[in-house]
């Protein structure tokens, strides 16, 4: 999936809690994919030393749950046709020990689905959860 476009770093959490997974709309304002659903995810627009770190401070940071690490997956690329961005991720499972999310109001999501994992494709536009469904769990 190599192309021209510009790459964007990002950490990207499939987050667990028993056997259901959570999904995530983004905000009708916000600057990418406006009301799609989507993992957590964050830009890693700043230097780190410890990306498990960062992933558990943004699962902290946009539903006020702390989680587990259970796996890291290899690092995936998915070339996004509409935005013209070569999304580069490095991808976590995480497993949270309850499902009573508390979104930031300040955050770039406006709700959220806890759904089985056959039921995540249903959700997606552009291939954007089969790529990274196929890069993680799937395996």
């Amino acid at each position: 999936m190599e192309n021209n476009f510009p790459r964007k770093d990002y950490v990207i959490g499939i987050v667990r809690n028993q056997n259901k997974y959570l999904i995530l709309r983004f905000r009708k304002d916000y600057d990418y994919c406006p009301g799609d659903w989507d993992f957590i995810t964050k830009h890693l627009d700043f230097k780190f030393s410890n990306l498990d770190d960062v992933m558990i401070e943004t699962i902290n940071h946009h539903i006020g749950i702390k989680g587990k690490i259970i796996k890291r997956y290899k690092p995936y690329s998915w070339s996004d046709p509409e935005y013209k961005i070569l999304w580069f991720y490095y991808p976590f499972l995480v497993e949270v020990n309850n499902d009573n999310i508390q979104l930031n109001p300040d955050s770039k999501y406006d709700s959220y689905r806890w759904i089985d994992k056959d039921e995540i494709p249903s959700f997606d536009r552009l291939g954007y959860f089969e790529n990274a469904l196929n890069n993680t769990i799937n395996q």
